[in-house]
């Protein structure tokens, strides 16, 4: 069993509006992949939470859908995450929904209710507000919404946020009730 697991998102997180406007001429744009870098300021906060929780990346982000895990392993390392994604949460196209965040959310749930027994405590780390999804199905929820952190869009902060790096590591540090008996 895996102590911790991070549901991540990249665009917003780890990469803020500012990378995101980089342009293909800049020396800093990952030519080699044909997508920007992440803040260096975000990657530290990051690489600070892997190192107290050494918790396991599960990626949620629309990155996914053009990258391979053996090329996001390559990104991280170019922009200096200390820890690669073992798996990706795939991304579902719900029929009834043109909902980024409800899709993000669905296939979280998706990903979790299939893996749940494999891991302790997680945390969803996301820009787009997924807790939409809690209330657009009447069926059973496998996500504990007090497990998800977000980052305000558009603030050029992403997980920089102030109090965000604490909240994710109370609920990636909090102990589990089954292993305290």
């Amino acid at each position: 069993m895996k102590n911790s697991v991070i549901y991540l998102d990249i665009d917003g997180v780890l990469a803020t509006d500012k990378q995101y406007s980089i342009k293909k001429t800049s020396k800093s744009y990952l030519s080699e992949f044909n997508c920007y870098p992440y803040d260096a300021k975000c990657v530290k906060i990051f690489n600070d939470i892997l190192e107290e929780t050494d918790a396991e990346i599960i990626l949620s982000s629309d990155w996914s859908l053009y990258y391979t895990l053996k090329q996001m392993d390559e990104i991280f390392k170019i922009n200096g995450i200390i820890k690669s994604p073992y798996d990706i949460a795939h991304p579902k196209a719900l029929r009834m929904s043109a909902s980024a965040a409800l899709n993000r959310g669905f296939s979280i749930d998706e990903h979790l209710f299939f893996n749940q027994h494999e891991f302790g405590n997680y945390v969803i780390i996301d820009d787009l507000d997924i807790t939409c999804y809690n209330n657009s199905w009447s069926q059973e929820r496998t996500v504990d919404y007090d497990n998800f952190v977000h980052c305000s869009r558009g603030d050029f902060e992403g997980i920089k946020q102030s109090g965000i790096k604490e909240k994710i590591l109370k609920i990636l540090n909090k102990r589990e009730l089954w292993n305290t008996f």
